[in-house]
């Protein structure tokens, strides 16, 4: 068994970012995929936080790797909500295929091993510490790959995860409801600049959109939470295809996809071990979009990783300074949104009209969401929001919710910097007295 540093399940942008800087640090690390290397990235595009590029040290997108961002008019599922939503400047389209390959190539150049056709299917074990993977290589033979860390980048279905025994403050499956199910064409627009670009929030507790922004071609996606009650979205996408004008042949694309939209683990790593990406459930719990989260966290587990290999030491503590440093600043900005997430889910869907058609609701703020129910952000909208008192209970719920959201908030920047199984049980004591406090209606009908 051959041993490296660190040991890579899944060769998305998480796994392929931790193996550049890794390999860049002088470290030794293998990287395994199931797929082969010419599927590298999604076949559509995906948004981006236009400043992670240089958070964690990569060129920014140019064409036609970047592309055009989205402009839409939105609907709630009761109707049609008045408003126009345009990509702010602080986010960016990729290619999702394009910047997949790219990013394996530094990592490559960076000197990482990589191995496609190569299925993870266990983890390793020696002395309590996760210290490899066992994989299906393409002869269909088991190979053993031995390391000092080794790290979970499968995806939502956490394929290492599932396998660790113990207690670690993860999750060894996400449940149906803490996800949701996708499929995405890129067809053809035929409709002459006559045909709309529209995005339904909500529907089917979800969404689905028509964009056709990038010219000559339209995107057409629906997601829906996995629930068996809920139409597929293949079949969504069909609707869209059929209802709306000017949308004609497959060009790429055509696939399915779940992402988790439950709010990130209480914890990311265990002994020789950690999580990154979908893996760990990081991804924007409002719209989905993962790719920036991921990189961040992909950044902060590197670096970690890179100090605990420099001193000889993978426990636990000392790979906590990455639990730290991600909950204090993404977690605790997304963790906000998983509570809005909660609220709007339990609310009867006229209220979700309501408050996206009286003008509380920024339309950038489908991607700038992280603001959206900032107290301090939104002073200027209290007569507006004040106007929902014509709605009482729906009025106080919202309000309780602010203040939920706000505590939260603060809760996860005051995370335990330092590894203490009493102090990280107290957080997270605290973290579900906080979640049992999200204010739910009684009934989905209730007006």
């Amino acid at each position: 068994m051959k041993t490296y540093d660190v040991v890579i399940a899944g060769a998305g942008p998480a796994g392929c970012l931790m193996a550049r800087d890794l390999a860049r640090a002088g470290h030794s690390v293998a990287v395994l995929d199931k797929g082969p290397e010419h599927e590298r990235g999604h076949d559509w595009w995906d948004t981006m936080d236009a400043d992670i590029f240089s958070r964690v040290n990569l060129a920014p997108p140019e064409p036609p790797e970047r592309m055009q961002p989205f402009n839409w008019d939105i609907h709630s599922p009761d109707g049609d909500t008045g408003l126009h939503g345009s990509m702010p400047p602080s986010k960016v389209n990729v290619d999702r295929r394009l910047f997949g390959r790219r990013i394996h190539r530094a990592a490559a150049d960076a000197g990482a091993e990589f191995f496609f056709d190569t299925a993870v299917q266990n983890p390793i074990f020696m002395h309590g510490m996760v210290a490899g993977a066992a994989a299906l290589t393409p002869g269909g033979a088991i190979r053993d790959f031995g390391a000092k860390i080794t790290v979970d980048a499968t995806g939502y279905n956490g394929v290492l995860r599932a396998r660790i025994p113990g207690a670690y403050g993860f999750n060894h499956h996400v449940q149906p409801h803490e996800r949701v199910r996708c499929w995405r064409e890129i067809r053809e627009d035929t409709s002459g600049g006559a045909g709309r670009s529209i995005l339904f929030v909500g529907k089917y507790d979800g969404a689905q959109w028509v964009s056709r922004d990038e010219p000559g071609l339209c995107d057409v996606f629906a997601c829906t939470q996995d629930l068996p009650e809920h139409p597929s979205p293949r079949g969504l996408v069909n609707e869209l295809v059929r209802t709306e004008r000017g949308i004609g042949d497959l060009v790429r694309g055509g696939a399915a996809a779940r992402i988790p939209i439950r709010r990130a683990f209480d914890s990311f790593v265990a002994p020789g071990f950690m999580l990154v990406g979908d893996s760990a459930c990081m991804a924007h719990p409002l719209n989905g979009s993962g790719v920036s989260s991921t990189l961040w966290a992909a950044h902060l587990a590197a670096r970690t990783a890179d100090k605990c290999l420099r001193r000889g030491r993978c426990d636990v503590s000392a790979l906590w300074p990455y639990n730290a440093a991600y909950k204090r600043s993404k977690d605790a900005s997304f963790v906000k949104l998983y509570i809005l997430q909660q609220f709007i889910y339990h609310e009867p869907r006229a209220h979700f009209h309501v408050f996206l058609s009286r003008g509380i609701f920024d339309p950038s703020s489908f991607w700038d969401a992280e603001d959206l129910m900032d107290i301090k952000s939104n002073l200027g909208k209290i007569p507006k929001i004040l106007t929902l008192m014509d709605h009482p209970r729906f009025f106080a719920r919202l309000v309780a919710t602010f203040h939920v959201m706000s505590m939260m908030e603060n809760h996860y920047k005051r995370f335990p910097a330092r590894y203490s199984p009493f102090a990280f049980r107290a957080w997270q004591r605290r973290t579900r007295t906080l979640l049992n406090m999200v204010p739910r209606a009684v009934l989905r009908g209730e007006v």
